[in-house]
């Protein structure tokens, strides 16, 4: 990424299925979900929103972050804040169940 932006998040979630960074195996991986409801980076998000999608969070001193992807559509959501406090999945999944 070039930036910390929501762009450049979107952008970077997009690449790999779109053929870009990772090979055809490598998503495979990413996004074969197991017992736990991860893959190899990424999670369900199907379970706590019913929409099939998949996504990445992260945190760091202050700051919290969630993007999520639905592969079928390439529809792609993004939330950043600056407050660790926040919990950025639960308003990503209220969006997803309204999808």
């Amino acid at each position: 990424m070039r930036d910390g932006s929501a762009s450049s998040h979107a952008t970077f979630l997009t690449a790999p299925f779109a053929g870009k960074v990772v090979s055809t195996e490598a998503l495979s991986q990413m996004t074969t979900i197991g017992p736990s409801g991860n893959g190899l980076g990424l999670f369900d998000i199907r379970a706590a929103t019913g929409f099939k999608g998949l996504g990445h969070n992260g945190f760091v001193g202050g700051y919290t972050s969630i993007m999520d992807i639905d592969p079928e559509s390439g529809d792609v959501l993004v939330v950043l804040t600056n407050n660790d406090e926040l919990r950025p999945e639960a308003f990503t999944w209220l969006l997803a169940l309204r999808w």
